[in-house]
């Protein structure tokens, strides 16, 4: 074989390679996207949750600001 015929069968095989990774990660994307998915519910749960604890920290303000910032309850004999 001349080094033309060489040189077309090293790029033939370079392309088939790159052909190959694209496929792997094109696959890769598509697996990805479906993993994604299946996870929208824990999106969900995440954002719920997080507006829970906002909800309870300002609560928790207004409770402070209503009843002061120390503890109401009574303090053991001896203490303090």
């Amino acid at each position: 074989m001349s080094d033309n015929g060489t040189f077309l069968l090293g790029d033939r095989i370079m392309d088939m390679k790159v052909a190959e990774a694209q496929r792997e990660v094109q696959g890769y994307h598509v697996q990805r996207r479906a993993r994604a998915d299946r996870a929208g519910g824990a999106r969900f749960y995440r954002t719920a949750l997080s507006q829970m604890g906002q909800r309870l920290v300002a609560w928790g303000a207004r409770l402070q600001e209503r009843y002061g910032d120390e503890n109401s309850s009574p303090k053991p004999a001896g203490a303090g």
